[in-house]
């Protein structure tokens, strides 16, 4: 590395001020192009890792929107499911109770039909007994083609 006259007389000049024991004096700045692309790619460092901590915050709460709705798709499906259940529930009871009063309906017909036989079979025990403990198990009915008999 070439050095110009005056940087060679600062070097001198700052030697000098060192061998007499006096402090150095701060030196300006150079423009060294390392380490400005040193400073740049620090620069560049921390604009990285804000955008990648941003990107990561974005991650994150469209993580939660999903979460949030697939948890509020999950909810409806479910209200949905047990309205369907419901549904099904209040027309199995109406059909079941539909059902029941047919039913009791039925049996009432089938009691009166019971109460008719019933005294059907009353009628011929009594007819039965009549024919068991008469003259010669045959009713004994007047003959109305013959005149001027009596039955009596």
């Amino acid at each position: 590395m070439r050095f110009t006259d005056a940087e060679r007389a600062e070097i001198d000049a700052e030697v000098r001020r060192i061998l007499k024991g006096e402090a150095p004096t701060a030196a300006p700045p150079k423009d060294d192009p390392v380490q400005r692309w040193r400073e740049e790619a620090d620069v560049a460092d921390r604009a990285r890792e804000a955008n990648r901590a941003e990107l990561r915050r974005q991650e994150r709460e469209h993580a939660r929107e999903y979460s949030e709705g697939w948890a509020s798709y999950i909810e409806r499906r479910i209200d949905e499911a047990v309205a369907g259940q419901q549904r099904l529930m209040d027309e199995f009871a109406s059909a079941s109770a539909e059902f029941s009063n047919v039913i009791t309906e039925r049996l009432a017909v089938v009691e009166r039909l019971l109460g008719q036989l019933d005294t059907r079979l009353h009628q011929l025990h009594a007819v039965d007994d009549l024919r068991s403990r008469g003259a010669g198990a045959v009713l004994d009915l007047p003959d109305f083609l013959r005149k001027g008999q009596r039955v009596n």
